[in-house]
């Protein structure tokens, strides 16, 4: 404000003037049209004007009009020394002299109109200067404004900056989703291909097991045929057993014949009860110890007491490994079924398991279809958003456009009004002017009215017939002076009018552009506050969701973690055990494959052995035949397993 008040300050005086033109062509204003003319040139030239500062104008108006003064007071004396009364007649002396009175009149209700007109230019003055500080307000108004639209501005910038935070955020929270999406991938191909492998690596090792047992088991083939052999080897020593008996048998009958044939012979000799002794030593088994022939029987006896104590033997031997092998098959039946067991409870959990993960991985799939359809819908909200933001910014450039026009329709009346402001000083001027012509034709009227009384006076004298054309010049004077008055009056009365119709449509002009800013001024105000408000309702919903938005992203990723571990965790499991299912399998498979292989052989073995003795226990085959039958139904429950 201060530098607009300087820049008014150092500005020189453009106003308009409205110089007072006297209508007369009489040669006798000749002298008052130079001096007006002089005046004239003195009031065009240029001076500095200082409308804001009112001491200062009052002085400068002041010292003009003193100027003024002394002029007219010069200007008077010599239209003084040109009015000669002298040679008027009492009619025209009279007739002047009213003239006088009614132009004085006219000339004192001109100054009240003229103390009315300054009181009325004071009244502008402070009309002004109110509009001054109606216009500084508005200029603070429109300056608050402006740094509330700056404000809006950032507002509108911080929130473009978030919003594109956010959908940068929004986009990389996808990415992040797609690329766990395709770890996943990755990972689940990764254990496929490593299951694949380990799958391979272990039928590898199965088969290089298969073959080691297979070599053992040839090998223990081996040794049991081995062991056959040397067993039938040994039973081949007692093949002679019927022989032996035969020959037994043969030699009994001999002892017999020949004990009865001795006994006939010492029947005769002997009593009958040493007889009856003798039999009853013969049915214990030593009535032959007295026979020539018990030697041979003897040896017979040792011979077949060996072969029956080797054949016991080799029937407790292969007892023994029919026992062992029967040990052996029930321990691994039950740590088959112990492993079957484990392992149909290991299936059971894994089947849990897995149903739990896929429940799990559905359940996150369908959230992350639901977190990926909320951030489309928040991307589509974000366009709406940032759409809606360039029609609020583009609202605000327009805004800030009516602004900087208003600034300048501001600027444009502060101009009209310091235009105006000049004017009217140098209409105030004119009027000091008009003011001190007045008052210097109200001085040459008064002398004109002392000259009148003096011709009057001189009249009643009888002054001679010399006065009457004296009279016709001051007639003729007063005539010029009376219509100078009456051009002055009217051209105060023109610039009066003009002044207040200026007056009038100035204020109004004022009065209507104020309000219309105003107006504008309440309707921007209030347009702002909607705008921010309505961003701001728009902007707390979107933070709140990109908040919970991301603690789900957390959680999620979180839970995928957690279920990528329990997955890893759960397939290291289910490789464990499918290794264990399959190496058991292939064991029991080769077991029920290489066990009628065993019975053959078994079979065989037994076949070639010689037939148990007559007194081999029925017991012993009972057992036999109950393990015969057993290993008869083991393949089927073996192969039910």
């Amino acid at each position: 404000m201060d530098s607009h008040k300087k820049i008014i300050e150092d500005q020189p005086s453009t106003s308009t003037h409205f110089p007072l033109r006297p209508t007369s062509s009489s040669s006798s204003s000749e002298s008052g049209l130079s001096q007006e003319g002089s005046r004239r040139r003195r009031k065009q030239a240029p001076r500095p004007l200082t409308i804001n500062d009112p001491l200062k104008k009052k002085r400068k108006i002041e010292e003009e009009e003193e100027k003024e003064e002394n002029r007219e007071e010069e200007s008077g004396d010599e239209e003084e020394e040109e009015i000669d009364v002298s040679k008027m007649t009492m009619a025209e002396f009279g007739q002047y002299a009213a003239r006088l009175n009614a132009k004085q009149k006219k000339i004192d209700s001109e100054k009240r109109k003229m103390r009315k007109m300054l009181e009325k230019t004071k009244e502008i003055e402070e009309k002004n200067k109110r509009l001054e500080e109606e216009l500084n307000q508005i200029k603070e108004e429109l300056q608050k404004e402006k740094n509330e639209k700056k404000t809006a501005k950032m507002i509108n910038e911080s929130l473009k900056k978030i919003k594109d935070e956010k959908i940068v955020e929004n986009r990389k929270l996808i990415e992040e989703n797609r690329r766990l999406k395709q770890d996943m991938e990755n990972k689940s191909r990764e254990v496929k291909e490593a299951k694949l492998k380990m799958e391979s690596d272990l039928k590898d090792q199965l088969e290089k097991e298969k073959a080691k047992l297979e070599g053992a088991i040839r090998a223990q083939m081996l040794q049991e045929k081995e062991q056959a052999l040397n067993a039938e080897k040994a039973t081949m020593k007692l093949a002679n057993k019927a022989y032996l008996e035969e020959k037994t048998k043969e030699l009994k009958g001999n002892a017999e014949k020949n004990y009865n044939e001795k006994a006939i012979e010492l029947g005769k000799a002997f009593k009958k009860s040493e007889i009856d002794e003798f039999r009853k030593n013969k049915k214990a088994g030593g009535g032959f110890g007295e026979i020539e022939d018990s030697s041979q029987l003897a040896a017979a006896r040792r011979e077949t007491k060996n072969a029956k104590e080797s054949l016991e033997a080799a029937w407790s031997s292969i007892d023994g490994l029919t026992n062992e092998v029967q040990e052996k098959q029930n321990a691994f039946e039950a740590q088959l079924k112990e492993k079957t067991d484990q392992l149909e409870s290991c299936k059971a959990d894994l089947e849990k398991e897995k149903a739990d993960t896929k429940e799990k991985l559905e359940k996150a799939e369908a959230e992350k279809k639901a977190l990926e359809a909320e951030n489309e819908k928040l991307t589509l909200e974000g366009a709406e958003t940032a759409k809606k933001l360039e029609e609020q910014g583009q609202e605000l450039n327009s805004a800030r456009i009516k602004n900087e026009e208003l600034v300048e329709e501001n600027g444009r009346l502060q101009e009209e009004l310091r235009i105006q402001n000049l004017a009217v000083e140098a209409q105030n001027a004119s009027l000091q002017e008009a003011q001190a012509t007045i008052a210097s034709q109200t001085q040459q009227i008064d002398e004109l009215r002392r000259e009148l009384e003096d011709a009057r006076a001189r009249a009643c004298l009888g002054i001679s017939a010399g006065s009457r054309e004296a009279h016709q010049t001051l007639e003729s004077r007063t005539s010029e002076a009376t219509q100078r008055a009456e051009t002055a009056e009217r051209e105060a009365e023109s610039l009066k009018n003009q002044l207040i119709l200026k007056e009038t449509a100035h204020q109004d002009a004022m009065e209507k552009k104020t309000r219309d800013n105003e107006e504008e001024m309440k309707k921007a105000k209030k347009s702002l506050n909607d705008d921010i408000a309505r961003l701001q309702n728009r902007v707390e919903p979107v933070e709140r969701r990109n908040k919970e938005l991301e603690e789900e992203n957390r959680r999620l990723k979180t839970m995928l973690m957690e279920t990528e571990g329990k997955l890893e965790r759960c397939e290291g499991k289910l490789a464990g055990l499918e290794t264990k299912c399959k190496f058991w399998r292939n064991e029991l498979i080769q077991r029920d494959n290489e066990r009628p292989y065993f019975e053959d052989e078994k079979r065989k073995s037994l076949e070639q052995l010689p037939a148990p003795p007559s007194d081999y226990s029925t017991e012993k085959k009972r057992e036999n035949r109950r393990r015969d039958d057993e290993d008869d139904q083991g393949p089927s429950s073996s192969a039910v397993c």
